[in-house]
């Protein structure tokens, strides 16, 4: 179920997103009435970027070590004491295992359907978008898994301005930055943490992240605006997907249709 967390911002609850996906995602989506969930340490594999320090981040944390060091040397982190370089290798090592706490759902936003994220999201014309709101998708969520829902802040990760200092005092904190190279996503993200035993899946089991990915129930009723298909698909693959997706609208996509 969706819960306001202060880190997790949208600007608008009516904002237009979509969700770009293969026939076998839609299918999975369709049968179990579910979303599907990556483990954020698995998305560092495509992205090494991802739920880490931009340069400005780690020079304010350095900063904040050399204050915090003693007469000897040694900087108390709880209950630890240890030298300066231990301090910054345990903090590297506490976010590692953050990513591995958090799960995303991740979804584009733009009034329009996009040219661009047919392309870079599907291999193949055999494909749909799933047309939504921000205000559905909260909605639509009806695990009682707490589920955070915020748009991403794109920052240059080698600039030292201060600017781009992402202030981190939760362990969502930098699941919702990117590089500003992928600001084309224009990405809403909705997020889960297992922080403690009130977490959930979908079946009501606790919730332990072991698996690198997890379905998410949803109201499909409440989520799903329409479904549009691949703007180059065949027309059999158009049938196919209505035939599956009853009783949901689907259209075909004429983002790709010729000028009258």
């Amino acid at each position: 179920m969706y819960e306001a967390h202060p880190k997790a911002i949208v600007s608008d609850n009516h904002n237009t997103i979509w969700k770009y996906m293969d026939f076998t995602k839609l299918l999975c989506m369709l049968r179990k009435k579910t979303l599907f969930f990556c483990r954020l340490d698995q998305i560092k594999k495509y992205d090494d970027f991802e739920y880490s320090d931009t340069q400005a981040s780690r020079n304010s944390f350095n900063n904040r070590l050399t204050e915090m060091l003693g007469p000897n040397g040694t900087v108390t982190l709880g209950t630890t004491k240890c030298d300066y370089e231990s301090a910054a290798r345990i903090t590297d090592e506490i976010r590692k295992l953050g990513s591995g706490k958090i799960a995303v759902n991740c979804w584009h936003s733009n009034e329009y359907e996009s040219l661009a994220m047919w392309k870079v999201f599907l291999k193949s014309e055999e494909g749909v978008v799933v047309k939504t709101s921000v205000a559905r998708l909260k909605k639509a969520f009806i695990s009682p898994q707490k589920i955070y829902i915020g748009q991403i802040n794109y920052y240059d990760y080698s600039s030292e301005d201060p600017s781009n200092i992402i202030k981190s005092d939760n362990i969502i904190s930098h699941a919702f930055y990117k590089r500003k190279y992928f600001i084309y996503e224009n990405e809403i993200r909705a997020l889960i943490v297992k922080s403690g035993p009130e977490s959930h899946d979908c079946h009501g089991n606790w919730l332990d992240l072991t698996d690198t990915e997890l379905h998410v129930s949803v109201d499909l009723d409440m989520l799903i605006d329409r479904i549009l298909v691949h703007p180059h698909s065949p027309n059999w693959f158009f049938e196919l997907v209505k035939e599956v997706s009853h009783p949901f609208l689907v259209e075909k996509s004429t983002i790709a249709n010729r000028p009258l």
